[in-house]
């Protein structure tokens, strides 16, 4: 089996209504979670929390791991995770939490990142096509 190449953290945020906030990703052309890779040594938990405040101004303040999972990537170009035909294998594993409390105004830092934010029901989510793996994961466990 191989050795995982990357964590990657992703945080479910709700709303009063228990709405998911649902992000559409320009680049990989899919819907998916705020999310990201651990870098630099980075625990999981600092990692979410530098995703959450780069990506949507927020400070998270509560959370619990939901899930993890391991993913295999292959084709992978390595400088902007794009496939490409001569690309490497990436294993990843992927840990998903609940974000049950944060502060800050939340606002979509990245917008050529990500063109859509906006919270949405499990109904509205399950009919979003395509998804990311995260996205998947959470639609599974939920």
């Amino acid at each position: 089996k191989k050795d995982i190449d990357i964590h990657s953290v992703g945080g479910l945020l709700y709303n009063d209504n228990h709405e998911v906030l649902i992000q559409y990703h320009n680049k990989y052309d899919f819907w998916t979670i705020p999310m990201g890779k651990v870098e630099n040594n980075m625990d999981i938990v600092e990692a979410l929390k530098k995703e959450l405040k780069e990506e949507l101004n927020i400070e998270v303040v509560e959370f619990k791991e939901i899930a993890s999972r391991v993913y295999q990537y292959d084709n992978i170009n390595s400088s902007d995770w794009t496939f490409e035909d001569s690309g490497k294998t990436f294993v990843v594993l992927f840990h998903l939490f609940e974000i049950s409390k944060w502060s800050g105004c939340l606002k979509n830092n990245e917008p050529k990142k990500h063109s859509v934010l906006r919270f949405m029901n499990l109904d509205e989510i399950k009919k979003l096509n395509p998804i990311s793996d995260a996205l998947k994961l959470y639609l599974e466990v939920k």
